[in-house]
């Protein structure tokens, strides 16, 4: 009898929760529908009409259906845990797999393309589940490599202002493509080598870790930092990666982080949307405030990477691959098959200037090194770093890691290549500072007193 009432009892708790997960399905998957009509919208209106040039061809036959149907069913087998791996395949499925979906819908562009981009995404699910556990016997508290971190983010910014690139110092947007060669050539290999990981790595964990502490001078320090960085060095990304990393650890502290974040990206084509029907409404091409939207959050952000991606299959489907000929890894025994970097490769084929570096993240440079093979393989590498990810935010903390890494992930995700990223961009950095990193805890000591003393 009392067995009978007990189980009779927990059944409502546990068809609510039931009921609760199939509704946060049904939620998702509207979202990442109302997000795919939506850039649909985009690139018939905006993107094919204004950039055919660029290579947004438009498809005699739309597949805009079938491709809708594969959304569907791509979101019904997405991770539903609030953990950095559900974080980041989430991620990967908006700002990849759904713009390659309208892509492939929309542009004249190859079937190979279109198997790629959803087989890779099975690889990273399914590589990004694999259970991992390790610990480090070594723990530093988080602040004190917060400060670490300050100071090497300081003395890099001196030492590129002192290599002679103070002289070429600019905020102006417009401009970086005037002086961003001239800034890396002063600088010399040491510091070009230092300055990803100080804006990859050690800016974005001083900034969580100040956060945490609500140490909101240290906050406004790194984000000075990048301010002067960018203003150095001339490469945009930089002055946005503080923004994205606070704005996603406060997001990332809610219980519905991950629907917040599709929400977000949701709004940010919303309004591209309305941008382009005020263009056309107002019969306004260029110069304007949603000119200057659309074009970057829409085409740059969303929809280049994608088409980089393309570009990358298609021409490395009849072409030989690189076989990873320019890598270290290789030691040099591979003869290049191509006298430059497949970035620039791409960018004589398909944009008619070498000096156009069409850089693009691990499904194209994968594809460039060992065509369908090579992109498997960096797809199953992206999965077992989400799945080294996942450990290390159960063990550090979701919002922390998340937040952390996602600037890193972003750029492995659509603009550099997968083994690049542990050479020159410091993903191993990362990844070893996670590491050894103790859980962070909020302390109200001052940051004087963890400084050693004279």
């Amino acid at each position: 009898m009392n067995n009978d009432f007990v189980s009779t009892h927990g059944l409502p708790g546990r068809m609510s929760l039931r009921t609760r997960q199939h509704e946060s399905v049904v939620v998702s998957t509207i979202i990442y529908l109302l997000y795919y009509y939506l850039l649909s919208f985009a690139y018939s209106s905006y993107l094919n009409p204004v950039w055919e040039g660029y290579g947004f061809s438009a498809r005699p036959e739309s597949l805009s259906t079938s491709q809708a149907l594969l959304v569907i069913a791509c979101s019904l087998i997405l991770p539903r845990a609030r953990n950095v791996r559900a974080y980041l395949v989430h991620l990967l499925f908006l700002l990849k797999v759904i713009p390659s979906a309208v892509l492939y819908a929309q542009a004249n562009v190859s079937v190979e393309f279109a198997m790629a981009v959803y087989i890779s995404f099975g690889l990273v699910i399914l590589f990004s589940a694999i259970p991992l556990e390790f610990s480090s016997r070594v723990r530093i508290e988080s602040r004190r490599i917060a400060l670490i971190a300050l100071l090497l983010s300081f003395g890099t910014v001196a030492a590129m202002a002192g290599s002679g690139s103070a002289r070429l110092f600019s905020l102006d947007l417009s401009t970086v493509y005037d002086f961003r060669r001239d800034a890396a050539e002063n600088f010399g290999s040491a510091l070009n080598y230092l300055m990803p990981i100080v804006s990859k790595t050690a800016i974005p964990f001083g900034i969580v870790v100040a956060a945490v502490n609500r140490r909101w001078i240290l906050v406004f320090a790194f984000f000075v930092i990048s301010v002067v960085l960018f203003g150095l060095s001339h490469h945009k990304s930089i002055l946005f990666y503080p923004f994205i990393t606070l704005a996603l650890y406060i997001f990332l502290q809610s219980a519905g982080s991950i629907n917040a974040v599709k929400l977000g990206t949701l709004v940010v084509v919303a309004i591209g949307v309305f941008a382009i029907v005020y263009m056309d409404a107002a019969n306004v091409s260029s110069g304007s405030i949603a000119s200057w939207y659309a074009s970057l959050f829409i085409r740059r952000a969303l929809m280049v990477p994608v088409l980089l991606d393309s570009q990358y299959v298609e021409f490395f489907s009849t072409n030989t691959p690189y076989m990873w000929s320019g890598s270290k890894l290789t030691l040099g025994l591979i003869e290049p098959a191509y006298d430059v970097a497949a970035p620039f490769l791409i960018g004589e084929a398909y944009y008619n200037s070498l000096e156009t570096s069409a850089n693009t993240g691990f499904l194209g440079s994968g594809y460039a090194q060992l065509g369908f093979a090579g992109c498997m393989i960096y797809s199953a590498g992206v999965g077992l770093v989400i799945a080294i990810l996942n450990t290390m935010g159960r063990q550090k903390g979701f919002a922390f890691v998340a937040s952390m890494v996602s600037v890193q992930m972003l750029t492995m995700f659509a603009s550099t290549d997968f083994v690049t990223m542990f050479v020159t961009h410091g993903m191993v950095a990362t990844m070893l500072l996670l590491f050894v990193t103790g859980q962070p805890q909020r302390d109200t000591r001052p940051i004087r007193s963890h400084l050693p003393k004279s």
